[in-house]
């Protein structure tokens, strides 16, 4: 599942970066705003969770999302992200001992509404928001409240929001060969998650924004992944993946925002993460948006991951059986990434595309920013993201 996400997380948090220390707060438009986004991502590796942590990795993934911004008057707005995702994988074509001459193909369907009320006498931002998603054997929906407290005068402000999410397997898919077995057996289909999101925003001076953000989540239900396969050193056959029914994670963020000149920007983020499977990560990510024109706007940049291996990790056939716990999963394994991307804007300053269809409803070109990145892993593991997000305002 995590592999269905990749893309269309990576190109939403792309959008919404060069919002996110926007010390005006929460506005509400006065116009529709629409975002049309792109995402192309493809992986190769050798170490895949289906086959035991050997095996091939290699994914395709197109994913395109529409998000609409309407106001519905001068204190309320409604969001409304609807997306879909196919994707082509080789590993889960593995579940099956006959492995078609296409890859595995699947689709995920997502859509996710939110409405935003703003109440100007005391700069206070409230957010209620519901998301659901839908894939050929797996269904999760979502419900959130957020607040968020803005001290114009000052440059200070604060946002907290709350979500729940509901997951649960349409139906469970084993590997071929533990199906109708007593080794094919989980404790539920079902996980819950809880989050709590907390960020800190402030503007220390004209060309310096700061922002320290924490994210705790609670999960409970089923964790692992019921067709990965686990082998083990002293026992023939196959077994599932088994992995704790809870996990709370601690994730601390901190980002800086330094604004050099007129021509260029200095945009770092680090990230410290901890969870109860006992992996803790560092994670570092510097950008720096060049302003080569008014319009054009170039932004290179660099991401480092380092983490050590969860408390249940073993390679392939290095459990030992009487383990309680245990998965081949490499993206639990002890490992260290690095992410090279570069990104282009370009943003009139008078609209370069104008369309009138009634007499007084325009659509206008807003930005187009295009994003590519290359990944790789110790592990092996390679990929390459191409993303693309049009914007374009109708008023």
């Amino acid at each position: 599942m995590r592999l269905q996400l990749i893309t269309t997380l990576y190109l939403i948090a792309g959008y919404c970066q060069a919002q996110e220390l926007d010390s005006s707060g929460v506005k509400i438009q006065e116009d529709i705003e629409v975002n049309f986004l792109m995402s192309y991502y493809d992986q190769d590796g050798n170490h895949s969770a289906v086959t035991g942590g050997v095996g091939t990795e290699s994914l395709q993934d197109y994913a395109g999302a529409l998000v609409v911004n309407v106001p519905l008057d001068s204190t309320k707005s409604l969001m409304i992200r609807g997306g879909i995702t196919y994707y082509t994988s080789a590993s889960n074509d593995r579940i099956d001992f006959r492995v078609s001459s296409a890859s595995k193909k699947e689709y995920r369907g997502d859509l996710d509404i939110s409405l935003t009320k703003l109440n100007k006498s005391r700069d206070l931002t409230s957010k209620l928001s519901f998301g659901s998603s839908i894939d050929v054997d797996y269904f999760s929906t979502s419900v959130g409240y957020g607040l968020t407290k803005l001290w114009p005068t000052k440059g200070r402000q604060i946002a907290v929001e709350g979500k729940f999410y509901y997951d649960s397997w349409v139906w469970l898919v084993f590997p071929q060969e533990l199906r109708g077995t007593e080794r094919a057996v989980v404790p539920s289909r079902k996980r819950l998650t809880y989050n709590l999101a907390v960020s800190y925003f402030w503007t220390i001076n004209k060309r310096l924004q700061a922002a320290v953000i924490i994210d705790p989540t609670y999960q409970h239900g089923l964790l692992s992944t019921p067709f990965h396969r686990v082998f083990y050193a002293d026992t023939a056959g196959t077994f599932l993946e088994t992995l704790p029914l809870d996990r709370f994670k601690l994730p601390l963020a901190f980002r800086l925002h330094y604004f050099a000149g007129d021509l260029l920007a200095i945009r770092f983020y680090y990230r410290y993460y901890w969870d109860t499977f006992g992996i803790q990560a560092h994670t570092f990510n510097l950008e720096l948006p060049i302003k080569f024109s008014p319009m054009f706007t170039a932004f290179p940049y660099y991401r480092f991951h380092n983490q050590g291996a969860a408390d249940h990790f073993q390679p392939f056939k290095q459990h030992q059986i009487g383990a309680r716990y245990a998965t081949s999963d490499f993206d639990l394994s002890e490992l260290h990434s690095h992410r090279f991307g570069l990104g282009i804007r370009v943003s009139p300053l008078s609209n370069l595309l104008e369309v009138k269809w009634s007499k007084r409803k325009y659509l206008d070109f807003k930005a187009f920013e295009l994003r590519f990145s290359s990944y790789s892993r110790e592990d092996g593991l390679d990929a390459i993201t191409i993303s693309a997000n049009t914007s374009f305002v109708i008023h």
